[in-house]
C-alpha cells in the first residue's frame, strides 16, 4: 500500500511540474521569474 501512495505522489508531481512548464511556456514566462514565483507561491501557502 505505501508503493502506491508513493506512486501516486509522484504522478501529482510529475503532473504539477508538467503543469507549471506548460504554463511558463503560455505565459513567455523566463525560467528565473517563474521559480522565484513559485517560491513565493509556496511561502504564502
Amino acid at each position: 500500500m505505501v508503493a502506491a501512495n508513493g506512486d501516486a505522489v509522484r504522478r501529482q508531481a510529475h503532473a504539477a511540474a508538467l503543469t507549471f512548464a506548460l504554463s511558463m511556456k503560455t505565459l513567455d514566462i523566463a525560467w528565473d521569474d517563474a521559480i522565484s514565483l513559485a517560491a513565493a507561491a509556496y511561502a504564502n501557502a
